[in-house]
Formats: structure tokens, sequence, C-alpha cells
């Protein structure tokens, strides 16, 4: 499996995360609204390159494997949540008040 953000900034700081736990409603976070929550888990850090990021990469362990050795082993049948976090540092993007200098992707569930 590999996951992919696109509509990022050219070479945006990204940031894959996993948590456990839907938030539903979401939180404000950064720009956007962060629906992963509980334990949370940054399994992959990487920089876009024309404005689309994919993880793992080549050389990166998978995400089973990243998971496991982050002290959060994923059983078979378990959902895990995940959305990718990146720079953004358009003060100006969203209407006042005036938003943070990261956002965030849509989110993902997947049941393993």
């Amino acid at each position: 499996l590999v996951m992919t953000s696109t509509g990022e900034l050219p070479t945006a700081l990204s940031i894959f995360l996993q948590g456990d736990v839907l938030l539903n409603p979401g939180v404000q976070f950064g720009d956007g609204v962060r629906c992963v929550g509980g334990n949370l888990k940054r399994l992959y850090v990487k920089n876009a390159s024309g404005g689309v990021i994919s993880a793992p990469g080549a050389g990166d362990p998978s995400i089973t494997a990243q998971s496991a050795a982050l002290g959060d082993p994923i059983a078979p049948g378990s959902t895990r949540y995940y959305q990718v976090y990146y720079r953004d540092p358009d003060l100006t993007f969203c209407p006042t008040p005036q938003g943070n200098t990261w956002n965030v992707s849509n989110g993902l569930s997947i049941g393993w």
C-alpha cells in the first residue's frame, strides 16, 4: 500500500500521520480539519515534489512495519486513519481570522 497526497505546495515538508481513532467532527488544525486522533504516530516525513508526495517510498518500511517500529503494531481486522499535514507559509490562505503555517489533507480509513 502506498499513500499519495496531491495539491500541496511544490516542495512542502509533509508528515504522514496515523491514528487509531476517527475524530467526528474533526478539529481545526492549521488551515484544515484533522479527523485522525487517538494514538498518533508520524509514519513518514518527506518533501513533496511538484506538490505531490507518496509514502512509503523505495527503501522505506511498509506502513505496518513502520507502525510496529513506532510501538503501534497493527492487528489483522483493526482500522487505522491517515492524513498528511504539510507546511504552507501563506498566512492569507484562509479568511479572517488568518490561519497558521500548515494545512492538512483529506483523511483516509484503512481496515487492515
